[in-house]
């Protein structure tokens, strides 16, 4: 049984400040991921990586179609999620820990360990309003990578810290894989999907371009050098 099934969904949007008219973010989506696959999702910003994975996760309903999630135990985790600027890092820790399901005795067990991990051991009391933006990304990838989940959604997570603290975060993915956890990466960048993911999902202007292995894809891709002309 697929872990995960698209089966031909699109989503539309209302047009805002208009009566009429809507917008197309997704159409004629199929695919489907078996339990343990790495999947990226790849794309210019605006072909709709982040509507497939919020319809996935089911903050979002298709227009159309149906998605067939085989777990409840699914995480999303959105580098763009708000922390609470008025909270210290520690207490951060436990406002998402909150948000992606853990109970507080879980957070607290791991607080130290998130904290290290984040690299943020001298700023725990400090206000979210007063560290920098690597920080937060970092903060919100080790908070979410100690959630307890057997499908992990990642939107533009991989985009954290210097290429050193990335290496720290692909180690954690490849912890992943070996424990068969069936994840979705969505991301513009090729060489992410072509060192963690098994295959890879193209999107252009809400189009589905290609589902293929890896490999395959990142080729074709290279030797177009045009995501639009390898349109089927």
């Amino acid at each position: 049984m697929p872990a995960i099934e698209v089966d031909n969904i699109s989503k539309r949007f209302r047009k805002r400040h208009r009566r009429r008219g809507e917008t197309i973010a997704l159409e004629g989506i199929n695919f489907s991921v078996e339990e343990g696959d790495f999947i990226g999702i790849a794309g210019e910003n605006g072909a709709g990586k982040t509507t497939l994975l919020k319809l996935i996760s089911k903050i979002l309903v298709p227009s159309e179609g149906e998605i067939i999630v085989n777990s409840e135990k699914l995480l999303f985790a959105d580098i763009t999620i708000a922390l609470q600027e008025y909270l210290t890092v520690a207490e951060n820790i436990f406002f998402l820990g909150a948000i992606w399901g853990m109970d507080r005795q879980e957070i607290k067990s791991k607080l130290r360990e998130i904290i290290e991990f984040a690299e943020l051991g001298e700023f725990s009391d400090t206000k979210a309003s007063h560290i920098s933006y690597g920080m937060r990304t970092r903060l919100v990838f080790s908070v979410a990578m100690t959630v307890d989940a057997d499908i992990i959604l990642l939107d533009e997570i991989l985009i954290v810290g210097d290429m050193r603290f990335r290496q720290k975060c692909y180690k954690v993915l490849e912890e992943f894989k070996r424990e068969k956890k069936t994840v979705i990466i969505a991301t513009y960048s090729l060489n992410a999907v072509e060192k963690l993911c098994d295959k890879t999902l193209v999107l252009n202007k809400g189009r589905q371009v290609i589902f293929d292995d890896t490999d395959k894809v990142v080729r074709v891709i290279r030797e177009t050098k045009n995501i639009e002309s390898i349109y089927f």
